[in-house]
């Protein structure tokens, strides 16, 4: 899955980290993304499980999430999606709004 958000495929991914079980990856493991142009990028691994969560109800709004690109701020990001850089932090538990990594996966509150 991140891989292919990543846009490269699982074994290029694996090789740039040294992994060699792709089931090893544990939520919040930073992960070294290989470029097409040589430059990387890093992201943060997040949790995929659901298993135990409930389906959202028919008429419950779909989660948004939204993954940080190059020069993007937290202020920018919530101003994009009508809220405020302070709920946007709650719901990601950013304690540094300058923190922000290119990849990083945030949920829009």
């Amino acid at each position: 899955m991140i891989a292919g958000r990543a846009g490269v495929s699982t074994d290029a991914l694996a090789q740039a980290n040294n992994i060699t079980d792709a089931n090893s990856i544990v939520v919040g493991q930073r992960l070294v993304v290989p470029g097409g142009d040589g430059a990387n990028l890093q992201v943060v691994a997040e949790s995929t499980t659901t298993s135990d969560a409930a389906p959202p109800a028919d008429d419950a709004p779909a989660a948004q999430s939204y993954s940080v690109a190059s020069g993007d701020t937290l202020g920018g990001i919530a101003s994009k999606f009508n809220t405020s850089p302070d709920a946007l932090s709650r719901a990601n538990g950013i304690s540094d709004p300058d923190s922000l990594s290119i990849g990083q996966v945030l949920q829009i509150p």
